[in-house]
């Protein structure tokens, strides 16, 4: 198994059905990726959504939070590469090829890709131009403390999981602690932002949306 696709999954029944199709319609061998999605206590159709979704693993976590969730999933992980993402996004087709692409170089051992907003106009679509371009001048600047992770559109070598892991399971931000940990012992080459890594962000629609965001994730 080359990949295991890890998803965690609370109240985002909106969106979900939206990622699971975009995760099936991934351009890469079929045989050749799991889909690991997790259902952690949510109160809404997920857990209707998942059950009656064909091509994907379900699992269940009843500590709540998504870093949990993905800890969970881990411990069952196949691949040698795991590629993250959250429910209410939808990877582009090329999604898992690019990720691979950049796992020919032997010497990295994270990627970081881009995020889009759905309704990709207006200011949701600069203020989006401007995080991703902000991510291509940290994750090319070799200055660690600015370096930091994000596990909606992350690809990672399991073997590097298993030596840096697992997530610490706190609210916010463990993403980014695991990215640091990658950092201080392999090098800031071991990260790499791949523009071609893309994905759609449903839940990000709206500029109100994004400063709401940026606020919890600060």
């Amino acid at each position: 198994m080359r990949f295991t696709v890890v998803v965690p999954v609370h109240n985002t029944a909106r969106h979900l059905g939206r990622c699971i199709a975009a995760l099936r319609a991934q351009e890469y061998p079929r045989d050749q990726f799991e889909i690991l999605m997790v259902e952690n206590n949510s109160t809404d159709d997920s857990a209707d959504i998942l059950a009656r979704a064909a091509g994907i693993r379900v699992l269940t976590e009843t500590r709540q939070g998504s870093y949990a969730a993905r800890n969970r999933a881990l411990r069952e992980a196949r691949g040698e590469l795991l590629a993250f993402t959250d429910s209410d996004c939808s990877p582009e087709p090329g999604w898992l090829r690019a990720i691979d692409r950049a796992f020919a170089d032997p010497g990295l051992q994270v990627v970081l890709g881009c995020r889009r907003p759905a309704r990709d106009r207006g200011l949701i679509r600069l203020l989006a131009d401007y995080e991703n371009k902000k991510d291509e001048r940290v994750f090319s600047s070799r200055t660690r403390d600015l370096y930091y992770g994000f596990t909606n559109n992350m690809g990672v070598r399991r073997a590097t999981f298993e030596k840096y892991g697992p997530f610490v399971e706190r609210p916010r931000g463990s993403d980014t602690i695991f990215v640091r940990r990658v950092v201080e012992g392999e090098g800031c080459e071991a990260v790499a932002y791949v523009p071609e890594m893309r994905v759609a962000h449903h839940e990000m629609d709206g500029v109100r949306v994004y400063y709401t965001k940026m606020y919890t994730y600060g």
